[in-house]
Parts: C-alpha cells; sequence; structure tokens
C-alpha cells in the first residue's frame, strides 16, 4: 500500500499548497522532513498561497477588500451635512461605484491584519455551516471542498457588508426596493447571488432555532431581514 512517504515532490508541494491554515502550515512542515525541505526552498510562494487560501481564494480577498474600501467611505463621510439632510444617501451610490471587486488588488498589511481577523470568524461559520449543510459528523475542520468553501466564505464577507448598509447612514437605502437591488447585488453573477440568499437562509435558520418560536423577537429578526434583503 502507498503512503505519503511514496508521494513524488510534486504531489507533497501540492499538499502544502492546498493548506488554508497557517498554524495548520507549521504543523505540517515540522512533522514531516519532506515537508519542510520543500516548505524551506519555496517559503514565500507557500505562504502566500496558503494566506489566499485563508481569506477564501481569490473572490474571498476581493469581497474582503471591497468592504474594507467602503467601510472607509462610510466612515469618512461627515456626521450631518448643514444644508442637505440626505447628502449621505444621495452620493453613496455614485461614490461606491468604482469600488468594485477586483481580484488584482492586493491587501495591504494593514487591510491583511484586517481580512484574517474576519476570516478567523468566517472559519469557525464554515465549521457550522459544514455541520449543518455537508456532513453532521463534523467536527473541528469544515468538510467543504475546496470550491464550497471559497463560496462560502465569499457569500459571508459579501453579508457581513450588506448588514452594515442597515446600521449607517445609507439606511434608507436598503429599505427603497429601486435602491436596495443595486447595493445589494450591483456586480454579482447569479451563481453568486445564489450562494448569498444559500448563506442567508442558513443564517435566519440558526438564528431562528435559537428564538423561542412565539418571541416577539424571533418575529422581528425574520421581518427586519426579509425588509432588508427583500426575502
Amino acid at each position: 500500500m502507498s503512503t505519503i512517504h511514496d508521494l513524488p515532490v510534486e504531489m507533497l508541494d501540492e499538499i502544502l499548497m492546498a493548506i488554508d491554515d497557517l498554524a495548520a502550515l507549521e504543523g505540517a512542515v515540522l512533522s514531516y522532513r519532506r515537508f519542510y525541505n520543500i516548505y524551506k526552498a519555496r517559503k514565500d510562494v507557500i505562504k502566500r498561497r496558503v494566506q489566499r487560501n485563508a481569506l477564501g481564494g481569490d473572490n474571498g480577498i476581493a469581497a474582503l477588500l471591497r468592504m474594507i474600501y467602503i467601510e472607509a467611505v462610510l466612515r469618512n463621510y461627515p456626521p450631518t451635512h448643514p444644508t442637505n439632510p440626505s447628502w449621505h444617501v444621495d452620493h453613496f451610490l455614485v461614490d461606491i461605484k468604482p469600488l468594485k471587486e477586483d481580484k488584482k488588488n492586493t491587501p495591504t498589511a494593514s487591510e491583511y491584519a484586517i481580512c484574517f481577523e474576519r476570516a478567523r470568524i468566517c472559519q469557525r461559520l464554515e465549521v457550522l455551516y459544514s455541520r449543518s449543510m455537508k456532513d453532521r459528523h463534523t467536527d473541528t475542520a469544515s468538510r467543504l471542498s475546496l470550491e464550497e468553501s471559497d463560496r462560502f466564505r465569499a457569500a459571508v464577507y459579501r453579508l457581513w457588508l450588506l448588514g452594515m448598509y442597515p446600521r449607517s447612514k445609507v439606511q434608507s437605502l436598503c429599505t427603497d426596493a429601486a435602491t436596495r437591488v443595486q447595493l445589494f447585488y450591483d456586480g454579482y453573477t447569479a451563481q453568486e447571488v445564489y450562494d448569498l440568499h444559500c448563506v442567508l437562509d442558513w443564517f435566519k435558520e440558526i438564528v431562528g432555532e435559537l428564538l423561542p418560536a412565539d418571541d416577539t423577537l424571533h418575529r422581528t429578526f425574520s421581518t427586519s431581514l426579509s425588509c432588508r434583503t427583500g426575502v
């Protein structure tokens, strides 16, 4: 029977490149000399790939960066406008129009710190999602495929961004159907919109299970979420 010791160097390299956690990479490198030798020879390349995987691939990084950029736009708006109370709402869609998800964007050092903090939260959510939707025997590691994992993480990051709008100066854009569609879905493919709603439905199910069925908070949550997302 073949073992890991029989694998060619190229395959061992691919194993390291598929890891999505820096701690797991360190454990693999320290546990097997051939892994260590490969990592030593290609440390920068392998580490960058693992970081990329940890953030959810190119789509995940693009979604995270867009969230950071739009947060900055909202944060830099003045609290009030002296002559036009709706100034923020009037300008927001124009201000964020250039801020599309761009896979060519690379995070700065400070942006990486924010990205990894949010990716750690997303990773924990993915384990719960895997247990609910993929394999109930999921323990501490997600059993989603690499593609499923990347799609899940990108969807969570996009929902994270959408969740900021109702709590911001541009809240009214979320309640108007004409602007809500543009705000929530502009630039996303049909598959990405589908993924958003799959994860959103899961969130609603999980939160619904935690609240009493006859509780006012349960009804308020469901109604509020439906109004804000249009579902």
